[in-house]
């Protein structure tokens, strides 16, 4: 994947990005613009048709909007309902395809569904941690699953004790999402 690919769908996606950090959240706390750039570039990249997204937030927008180019479709989950609503107006807003927002403990509850491609950035570094093996399970084989906020000391060193063993490949593409806050995601396949 090529920088100026990544700085070039970072542009597109700016105006878009600093409406929703004025309105929702904070550039601090959403993911980084870099971040969203490397998903909409990992999504158009590998064809992604179903994602699941585990966190709304401004992912929600980027995955749907990668995925209405394709006809794909999104799940987005949360643990907290008002999130899930003002996202999901933002997204109607943008006049984006709006999918399926539901609860984390639906998700859980349903029959289990695999997905091309996970965003995972939902709760504290010690939920996230312990929730990992059951995003895990929602992976398709030949599933990516990207992995937000690994530059926090204490979320690291748990994704590796979940990852350990030959079943997964973490990559790390943190020169193509690290931002000014010194944030950067990571990215999981099959081994």
């Amino acid at each position: 994947m090529q920088a100026d690919a990544l700085e070039r769908i970072a542009a597109e996606l700016s105006g878009t990005y600093d409406e929703y950090v004025g309105r929702f959240s904070s550039p601090d706390m959403a993911i980084s613009l870099n971040t969203a750039a490397l998903l909409a570039a990992l999504c158009e990249g590998l064809n992604v048709h179903r994602a699941l997204d585990v966190g709304a937030g401004f992912a929600s927008v980027v995955l749907r909007a990668s995925s209405a180019r394709r006809g794909g479709s999104v799940w987005t989950v949360d643990d907290d309902q008002d999130m899930l609503d003002r996202v999901g107006q933002f997204v109607l807003s943008r006049a984006l395809p709006e999918g399926r927002f539901t609860l984390w403990p639906e998700v859980l509850a349903a029959e289990p569904a695999t997905f091309d491609f996970v965003f995972y950035d939902l709760g504290s570094m010690t939920s996230r941690a312990h929730r990992l093996p059951d995003v895990l399970n929602r992976l398709a084989d030949n599933g990516v699953l990207v992995l937000d906020d690994m530059h926090k000391e204490e979320y690291a060193p748990a994704v590796e004790r979940v990852l350990g063993g030959d079943r997964w490949q973490y990559l790390d593409p943190r020169p193509l999402s690290v931002d000014r806050y010194g944030r950067f995601c990571g990215v999981v396949v099959r081994a």
